[in-house]
């Protein structure tokens, strides 16, 4: 790939945001579709941290990976499950039809964690430990947790 890009008024950097650990607001702001190893959709996403100090400052990517019930991978399906509950999309059924498209500017909550370096990368890494469910997106009998 090559290209030309304007690098005017932009200030170089050579680290990133490393927020806290703790509960955020975000957005998701860009989806990229890809397949995993095994064939099943795997999407990529890009949360905008949308409110506080890091507002607009710090960002998270996250893989939803989407497999089929009899994938080898079928076990994250709960993970997957709730995050489309997060983000009020259709998350219950037989047949639950997707569309990664949708999920763009979606806001929902989540909770960071900091995966300490390791052999994959250098330093310290942002990871989502949860998704939150909003109050209004939970049953009574659900509560907070």
């Amino acid at each position: 790939m090559k290209g030309i890009v304007n690098m005017a008024n932009v200030q170089e950097q050579g680290s990133y945001v490393l927020p806290p650990e703790g509960v955020y607001e975000v957005e998701i702001v860009e989806v990229v579709d890809k397949t995993s190893f095994n064939g099943d959709p795997l999407i990529s996403i890009k949360l905008m941290i949308t409110e506080g100090e890091y507002q607009n400052k710090a960002w998270i990517w996250d893989n939803i990976l989407i497999p089929s019930s009899n994938s080898s991978a079928a076990k994250i399906l709960g993970r997957t499950k709730h995050f489309l509950h997060c983000i009020g999309e259709p998350y219950e059924g037989q047949e639950v039809e997707w569309d990664s498209n949708n999920w763009i500017y979606k806001p929902c909550r989540i909770r960071i964690a900091h995966e300490a370096p390791n052999e994959y990368h250098k330093r310290a890494k942002v990871v989502i430990s949860e998704y939150i469910l909003n109050e209004e997106q939970q049953s009574p009998e659900e509560g907070p947790f």
